[in-house]
């Protein structure tokens, strides 16, 4: 069996990180900053280093998953380390200056027949471009080792030529490719599909169609499969029927969960669609877990989720399992078309990057790109917002 080889890369800080990459996990070792992804199951933690090591063992939560993740992560790196301070360290988050990039958000195409009203990109389906292979190869081989994952964003699957093409060579290259579709999409494209990403959400503009879309993905075995939905003013009553739907229409049985996703003012809906209230928001929430509904939120609506649980501390043990924004220089990162790199989607063309940084173009990623004063300063204002629990540095969401 031929050994797996261990690679490196250099945080900001100078310090080295270790990576070691196999076709059932990525794990990634440093001082202060360390994660596991597990690639069959999208199973992922990331802790960083704990400045207090007096607590006994048998006071730590979940005691059993740390002891079994102790001996796999010790296998991993053929190493000894002090049980005690790895259970500690567990518990504790990595610094948020020194990190690498964990998650790519990638647009690949911008050409969408949905047309929908409130659609941030504006996307039609006759006018807009899809990156060549070439060029995605091209910015592919610039990305740094830490990637775990590539979100692919597409509109219409039959408008992107190139779509299986850069979905099977993401795989080859030991990433995961998970995808979001707008629901419009033939059974041969769905059956293509759900052999080859990890996960696949699925966007509600015509529900038949989306939800016959899920059945097909879901009987064909993909177990991450979502529903990706847009929550605002004019959209709340439309999400309550789907969270209902979830409940009776037997095509979302096997759905994993319903992804909501907090309106950004942006594109088409400037002026047309309006935030949710945080006590709509908080129907939601509570509808979702009354009914035992997978359910989640992206990032951007972390605030809305924290002022629910510190209003409702029955619920505080979900607390751990909310993340608030991760982009600049963080944790994730957004590229375009044109394999520009923003902040993160909703950043480009706003403030201070009305232009992106390219990524095709540069010669080392971390150092361009990631370490670049214009991430780190977008990094700066994402650091406050988690601080002070304001939610976007951006937009009023």
């Amino acid at each position: 069996m031929k050994k797996t080889e261990i690679n490196q890369i250099e945080l900001i800080d100078g310090s080295i990180a270790k990576i070691k990459d196999t076709k059932e996990y990525k794990a990634l070792k440093s001082d202060g900053y360390n994660f596991f992804f597990n690639k069959k199951d999208g199973f992922f933690i990331r802790w960083g280093k704990s400045s207090d090591y007096s607590k006994k063992l048998d006071e730590k939560q979940d005691l059993d998953f740390k002891m079994k993740f102790f001996s796999l992560w010790s296998n991993i790196w053929k190493e000894k380390f002090n049980l005690k301070e790895f259970i500690a360290d567990l518990d504790t988050d990595g610094s948020f200056d020194v990190t690498a990039v964990e998650i790519v958000d990638w647009e690949i195409s911008e050409l969408c027949d949905a047309n929908c009203g409130f659609c941030y990109k504006s996307n039609v389906s006759y006018n807009g471009k899809n990156i060549s292979f070439e060029n995605f190869k091209k910015t592919f081989k610039k990305l740094p080792l830490s990637v775990t994952t590539i979100a692919y964003g597409i509109g219409s699957i039959s408008l992107c030529p190139d779509l299986f093409d850069i979905l099977n060579y993401t795989r080859s290259h030991g990433i995961i490719p998970t995808i979001t579709i707008n629901g419009f999409a033939t059974n041969e494209e769905l059956d293509k599909l759900s052999s080859v990403v990890g996960a696949c959400a699925v966007s509600i503009y015509n529900k038949n169609k989306s939800y016959d879309c899920i059945k097909r993905l879901t009987d064909n075995g993909l177990e991450q499969c979502n529903i990706h939905a847009l929550i605002c003013e004019e959209t709340y009553e439309k999400t309550l029927e789907i969270l209902n739907d979830i409940k009776t229409d037997s095509r979302l049985s096997k759905l994993r969960a319903i992804i909501m996703l907090s309106l950004k003012e942006k594109g088409r809906s400037i002026g047309k669609y309006h935030k949710l209230s945080q006590e709509k928001f908080d129907t939601l929430f509570k509808f979702a877990i009354d009914n035992n509904i997978g359910f989640g939120f992206d990032s951007c609506s972390a605030a809305k989720a924290f002022s629910f649980i510190d209003r409702h501390p029955e619920y505080d043990y979900m607390r751990t399992y909310i993340e608030p924004c991760e982009a600049g220089g963080k944790y994730s990162s957004y590229l375009n078309v044109n394999s520009d790199y923003f902040p993160c989607s909703f950043s480009e063309g706003q403030n201070e990057w009305k232009t992106g940084l390219s990524v095709s173009k540069c010669e080392n990623f971390m150092k361009e790109i990631w370490f670049n004063e214009k991430t780190r300063k977008f990094g700066d204002g994402v650091k406050k917002c988690r601080e002070c629990n304001i939610g976007c540095s951006i937009y009023d969401v």
